[in-house]
């Protein structure tokens, strides 16, 4: 699914889009200066390899890329539970386990996407394309000023469920390629929701809002 090139250059610029959007509160840097020493990442020889899991270097690069800069800007690690359900969407993703999910990412920072990809690809389980497919915006038409940021495998299909649930239409805004990691980064770095999942449409972010944003009433 994303390993075809046209769709993972649209997974790259989506990826870039919410880091960009949650720049001001968390910044993240991938390394382009080359590895830190020569040696780049180091794994224990000793790990086992288990039957059936792995990854491609090119495949194992573009999550890495994708997931590490969400991971930050979305706030990982184990102090609270906001920080867990990063780590536990990039594990999901890569395919690691949660406290190789920390050093994969920090690998990644260190040393640049390419060789970390050398290091860890081995060890990555198959991608669960459960996982991926499209966060999108939607509003109902007679509520123009809020927004709902979600994600789903089938936008369409989603909005007929929507509908159903809240007894009234529910219509797709946008819908970009992307992973419950780009949904979770954007839940946890856009303001002023007024429900779950729901924001004010002049919080949502332009690209993902549309092109016309409405104003809200005084």
């Amino acid at each position: 699914m994303i390993t075809r090139s046209g769709l993972a250059d649209e997974m790259r610029r989506t990826t870039d889009m919410v880091v960009s959007f949650c720049r001001p509160r968390r910044a993240y840097q991938l390394a382009t200066n080359g590895m830190e020493h020569p040696a780049g990442p180091r794994f224990p020889e000793h790990r086992t390899i288990r039957p059936g899991v792995g990854r491609a270097v090119p495949e194992a690069a573009l999550w890495l890329r994708t997931v590490a800069p969400l991971a930050a800007a979305a706030e990982y690690g184990d102090d609270d539970p906001g920080e867990r359900k990063t780590l536990m969407w990039a594990c999901r993703l890569l395919g690691l386990s949660w406290g190789d999910v920390h050093k994969a990412i920090n690998d990644c920072r260190r040393f640049g996407d390419a060789a970390a990809a050398l290091a860890w690809a081995r060890f990555m389980r198959p991608l669960d394309e459960r996982y991926v497919g499209f966060i999108y915006s939607a509003r109902a038409a007679k509520e123009p000023g809020v927004t709902k940021i979600g994600f789903s495998t089938r936008p369409e299909k989603r909005m007929k469920e929507l509908s159903r649930i809240y007894g009234v239409e529910i219509r797709l805004v946008c819908a970009l390629p992307g992973t419950m990691l780009h949904e979770w980064a954007l839940h946890q770095n856009t303001p002023f929701s007024v429900a779950s999942e729901w924001y004010r449409t002049s919080a949502v972010p332009s690209w993902l809002a549309g092109a016309t944003i409405e104003a809200e009433a005084a």
